[in-house]
């Protein structure tokens, strides 16, 4: 298992309240989180670790770093899309591509160990993992994407990481506008897939609920549109 502790958990007491009393049932499942940089992925993940009996987290951020060794390519040439971070990258969509494959091992180990897991990150596309969706995981799988529609709602909340990142706030929107749009275009066509969109932008109350929602339905087996 990968666990990421490198962030600075923010108090969300309000998801706390609203998750904590969702029992984990459904052993061998994996929980995907997807978004842009500053929507929340990884304060989501944490709390379903923590407080939900989830058993394994992966941040897909290490599995682009693992790919950027040298030995693992050609002559020593690692694919100029995966040399710099989403955001940077010269072509966002072909940088996933290249992960799709360890993502679907790693998603496949979890079922086959009975873990109940999240994979979380920006580079979780989902018409490029609908193969793995829709064969090995099948019902056993939910895919979260989280949503910041306006460059106002990411610079707000990539205020707190520095410069770097503000400076690169309209790529980081339009990488949430694209991811958005793709879960949105599964959701129409593949609504067997378990993947829904959670508009992370307004109140923690709002995203806990639409969360609670969505995972209690998961968990119960039910359709995850809502009623």
């Amino acid at each position: 298992m990968f666990y990421r502790w490198d962030f600075q958990l923010q108090p969300l007491t309000v998801i706390d309240d609203y998750l904590k009393d969702i029992p984990v049932s459904k052993q061998g499942g994996v929980v995907f989180i997807g978004g842009a940089t500053g929507a929340g992925k990884t304060t989501l993940a944490w709390h379903l670790i923590r407080d939900q009996g989830f058993t394994a987290l992966v941040s897909v951020d290490y599995i682009r770093e693992a790919l950027r060794a040298p030995s693992l390519w050609p002559d020593g040439k690692v694919p100029v899309e995966l040399r710099e971070s989403s955001y940077v990258s010269a072509d966002f969509l072909s940088q996933s591509g290249y992960l799709v494959e360890s993502i679907g091992r790693i998603a496949e180990r979890m079922l086959k160990k009975g873990e109940t897991g999240v994979i979380e990150g920006v580079n979780l596309v989902p018409s490029q993992l609908s193969g793995l969706l829709a064969g090995p995981l099948q019902d056993r799988h939910l895919f979260i994407m989280l949503t910041l529609d306006l460059e106002s709602h990411h610079r707000e909340r990539l205020g707190t990481r520095g410069k770097r990142y503000l400076d690169h706030a309209p790529t980081i929107t339009t990488i949430g506008r694209l991811l958005r749009a793709d879960a949105e275009t599964l959701m129409r066509n593949a609504p067997d897939l378990n993947i829904v969109c959670i508009d992370a932008s307004g109140s923690v109350t709002a995203t806990a609920q639409a969360i609670r929602q969505y995972l209690k339905r998961w968990q119960a087996g039910l359709s995850l549109k809502p009623a």
